[in-house]
């Protein structure tokens, strides 16, 4: 494939896109979308009738199920639950009682305040229910076969003339206390009387107008002694008898084709309202609005209609589709409809409307916001219409050669102004009016003014006019040229208003109240003040615009009146305050693309479609209805941990007020107003949650209050209780933990305490049986002085050895002290045979009396080298030496050395002394933690034989 072949292509493509897309958008203008369908709610788009009960709720029968809007109780649930998705035809109220009529599962009578099944007819009883009718306490079902009465908890069949015994009634009416019901296929109204619907009363209704007989009604409405019959086909669309005076036949629904029908009729503020459909494409059809004197001024095919409910207490319409859901439209009363092209402007005073397009324009003229529009004129003009005002009773148009002037009222020809050509652009955007100057604003230009008496025209200096948004203030125009910034203009001059804040290149929309402009932003409304003798404007404050209050489509436009900010989009209204909060909201129903709305006098106009609504401003200041605590409650959690999202949801019955009212929702805490939020939904959302408190939730709709308490607590990862207690059960069990190893190592210490005292003990008679030998045996040998002496030197060495028998640890200075008095004593026993000299030396650096050790742990020790050293010694000098010295840093070493001759190791250790001192030594190093060694058998230092031992103990 060729390169400019793709290239080709590729444009074909993107053409295709823009043509599909300017298509659909087209399409878009000024629609009404369905206010529920399968996607928000309905369980079916194929609505077949809507009731409105006396809460405000809306009862919607669908083909495949019943939908309660809004369904906030359990008694409304379980009636959802027991009908299930049956086809539902019918539905009607009496008392405490709702009646739903289904297509092929007969009639389900429920308790409204208990949700229970009251009575059940199912389709052997009464077969595919079309309609249900209340007129008093008596209720009509009318089915394929027949009517039925239901009265007292009792039904019955209602018995048709032979004539229509094979009919069946489409509808039924009540006119002055009789009812009647419209027969098909025979086309007879017929009187219910002495329990059955015997007489034929065509004569009564159509004066014996046999082409009146041939109609097919299909739908019927009494009010002000009128009966309104509803028909479709050829002959009429709509028949109105009223006593004394011939019928009335309208055919406005002929020039659509014979299928359309009118299925549904309803009243407002005297205006007939009809739902009408096309029985052969079962898809067109349309809303059609008649004024009080019966005219119309456009019928164009939209959706099927098949219901219709009306809310006159809020002037809401409600009506059913067979295909696209429900619509809802607010301010039905002032609604009239009018032929109105899909691409037109709108201009309008107190006393006319005018709609125009590039060639042609029409007039309706109104007197207040409750009456019709009526059309007083259709002008096809051979001018091409750039701009067109009201300025009092003159309208104006120009295109780009002239601009001509015409009497409002009689549309009089009054004048033809010429237009500056020296402008380069002429394209007119906008007009004005200020006493005998007319002034236009080019679209991408200048300004230019004309003298009405003198003709003459000039070019206003100073002025920049791109995309104008003109606003006539007293006696001047204050000019908003996109991009540009704010203009003054007068009839003597033209000068811009200097501002500071950049923002005013970015305005969308503004209004002007006291020399106050109120600029409408994307996300935001900025105040400025005109300052005319410096030529500048002042900002004063910025506002938000609470934009979540208008869905996704945001904020378009700002107005003003009677000192009253109002900012709006398709959707609705919203009034603010001095302080510009909002304070109240209108809905006017789901729209989508429609034009800036226009205040005319005390009313607001709205071009939606095929309509022109009026609404009136008290009806946006109308006071909401005193709500019983049991229909307006709210539903929040009670408890919930701080910045955890959450979603505050509002409980009323009635649809409109929960879902399409403003709403303040107030949060208190400790006394003081932490927030307040806004909305005209059923939830005010808190998606970051709250902060660590208590609150009180207050949401106020009217005087209206409901009130909700909140506790916000701390997550257990930032609660100091949690911490509190985590911290206390580890100190508990740290406690536990050790308390149990302090008791194991009290135990312990008991234990080794013991131990030790046994070991004490095993040592005083082992000791005290060799001094009993000593001194024995000096008494054998007659010795007895020495004996004296020993006697005296074993006494008190006995009572040292007592005195630090109970210590636990004794210091090197008294076990060397003691060891040198048990030596002595030692030397006295062995003075003869075996004498032996000892000698106790100590490093003078070392302080003897801070190194602590086991009490008497040298005195075994000492006791080997004499028994198994000094006297098995073939030494002429036999000797012990005892050293305490220095060996390395940090460890001192008391060495105790004999010199007598070589033995066996093994024999050696087997003695019980060297048992005693391994054991106590162990002991006293688990008990103190201490690290003391006992070394034996060490290298002989000051002889060649001998016997060696070390203590070796670390200085702290």
């Amino acid at each position: 494939m060729s390169a400019s072949f793709k290239g080709w292509g590729k444009g074909v493509i993107v053409a295709l896109l823009i043509l599909a897309f300017h298509v659909t958008a087209t399409a878009q203008n000024e629609k009404l979308w369905p206010e529920l369908d399968v996607t928000n709610g309905l369980q079916s788009n194929t609505v077949r009738c809507i009731k409105i009960d006396g809460k405000g709720r809306f009862w919607i029968g669908t083909d495949y199920g019943l939908d309660i809007h809004n369904a906030n109780s359990i008694a409304q649930k379980k009636i959802i639950e027991a009908i299930q998705h049956k086809s539902i035809q019918a539905i009607e109220f009496l008392d405490s009682l709702v009646f739903i009529g289904t297509s092929y599962e007969g009639l389900y009578i429920f308790n409204q305040l208990t949700g229970n099944l009251h009575k059940y007819y199912g389709p052997a009883s009464i077969p595919q229910i079309r309609k249900l009718k209340i007129f008093g306490k008596q209720v009509f079902i009318l089915s394929d076969t027949g009517p039925y009465l239901w009265t007292f908890n009792s039904l019955r069949q209602i018995p048709l003339t032979s004539a229509i015994n094979d009919d069946y009634l489409i509808d039924m009416f009540q006119l002055d206390n009789n009812q009647y019901g419209l027969a098909y296929p025979s086309k007879q109204i017929v009187r219910f009387k002495n329990g059955a619907f015997e007489e034929n009363c065509n004569s009564l209704f159509f004066q014996n107008n046999t082409k009146l007989y041939a109609e097919h009604y299909t739908s019927s409405l009494c009010f002000n002694n009128k009966l309104f019959l509803g028909s479709g086909g050829q002959l009429q669309s709509l028949l109105i008898v009223e006593k004394g005076k011939p019928p009335m036949s309208l055919n406005f629904l002929k020039k659509l084709g014979v299928g359309y029908m009118v299925w549904d009729i309803a009243e407002q503020n005297d205006k007939l309202i009809l739902a009408v459909g096309d029985t052969i494409s079962n898809r067109k059809g349309l809303l059609c609005i008649l004024n009080p004197d019966y005219t119309y001024m456009s019928i164009k095919a939209a959706d099927y209609i098949t219901c219709l409910a009306l809310d006159p207490v809020n002037n809401i319409l409600t009506y059913g589709t067979i295909n696209n859901g429900l619509f809802l439209q607010s301010g039905i009363g002032g609604c009239s409809m009018i032929d109105k092209p899909t691409e037109c402007n709108i201009v309008a005073n107190d006393k006319s409307v005018f709609i125009y397009t590039d060639d042609y324009f029409q007039k309706f003229s109104t007197t207040d916001s409750k009456s019709p529009l009526n059309l007083n004129s259709k002008n096809k003009i051979a001018d091409i219409i750039s701009s067109m005002n009201l300025c009092g009773d003159t309208l104006i148009y120009a295109n780009d050669n002239f601009i001509k002037l015409y009497n409002a009222t009689s549309l009089q020809p009054l004048d033809v102004l010429p237009v500056n050509h020296t402008v380069v652009n002429n394209n007119i955007a906008a007009i004005e009016r200020i006493n005998g100057t007319i002034f236009y604003f080019y679209r991408d230009g200048g300004v230019s003014k004309c003298n009405l008496i003198t003709k003459k025209t000039a070019v206003i200096e100073h002025v920049i006019s791109h995309n104008p948004m003109v606003f006539k203030l007293n006696n001047k125009i204050i000019l908003l040229s996109k991009e540009k910034g704010f203009f003054a203009v007068s009839e003597k001059e033209g000068y811009p208003l200097t501002c500071t804040d950049t923002s005013i290149h970015f305005i969308n929309d503004f209004t002007i109240g006291r020399d106050t402009i109120y600029a409408l932003l994307k996300d935001e409304i900025r105040k400025y003040k005109i300052d005319y003798i410096n030529r500048r404007l002042i900002f004063l404050h910025s506002f938000s615009t609470y934009s979540t209050l208008f869905d996704v489509i945001g904020t378009r436009w700002i107005l003003s009146k009677d000192d009253k900010v109002y900012i709006l989009n398709d959707n609705g209204i919203m009034q603010m305050n001095s302080a510009m909060v909002p304070v109240g909201y209108y809905y006017f129903g789901s729209y989508n693309q429609i034009k800036k709305p226009i205040i005319v006098g005390d009313s607001l106009l709205i071009s939606t479609n095929n309509y022109l609504t009026k609404f009136s401003f008290t009806e946006f200041d109308r006071p909401i209805p005193t709500i019983s605590a049991d229909d307006f409650s709210i539903e929040c959690p009670k408890s919930i941990f701080e910045n955890i999202g959450f979603t505050v949801k509002i409980n009323l019955a009635d649809y409109f007020l929960q879902d399409r009212s403003f709403k303040t929702l107030e949060l208190w805490s400790d006394g003081k107003l932490k927030a307040t939020k806004y909305s005209k939904f059923s939830e005010f959302n808190f998606n970051d949650g709250l902060n660590y408190g208590d609150y009180d939730l207050v949401v106020k709709l009217g005087n209206n209050i409901a009130r909700h308490k909140l506790k916000v607590t701390l997550p257990l990862n930032r609660n100091p209780w949690f911490f509190a207690a985590i911290a206390l059960a580890v100190a508990i069990i740290f406690s536990i933990v050790i308390k149990s190893n302090i008791d194991k190592r009290r135990l312990k210490k008991r234990l080794i305490e013991n131990k030790l005292q046994n070991l004490k003990q095993n040592l005083n008679p082992h000791f005290v049986y060799n001094s009993m030998n000593l001194i024995s045996s000096m008494i054998l040998e007659e010795k007895y002085d020495e004996a004296l002496q020993v006697v005296s030197d074993f006494s008190r060495l006995q009572r040292t050895y007592l005195e630090t028998n109970n210590k636990e640890q004794i210091s090197v200075a008294e076990e060397l002290a003691f060891l040198d008095s048990y030596l002595k004593l030692q030397q006295q026993r062995f003075n003869e045979d075996n004498d032996f000299n000892y000698s106790i030396t100590c490093d003078p650096a070392i302080d003897i009396t801070q190194i602590m050790l086991p009490p008497l742990i040298l005195q075994p020790i000492a006791e080997n080298a004499i028994k198994y050293g000094v006297l098995a010694s073939k030494a002429p000098a036999r000797s012990i030496k005892i050293e305490v010295n220095i060996v390395e840093k940090g460890m001192v070493t008391i060495a105790l050395e004999d010199n007598g001759m070589e033995v066996d190791l093994n024999y050696h250790g087997l003695g019980m002394g060297q048992k005693l001192v391994q054991e106590r030594i162990a002991l006293f190093n688990l008990s103190h933690n201490a690290q003391l060694t006992v070394l034996f058998d060490q290298p002989a230092v000051h002889s060649a034989s001998g016997y060696r031992v070390e203590l070796e103990i670390p200085l702290a």
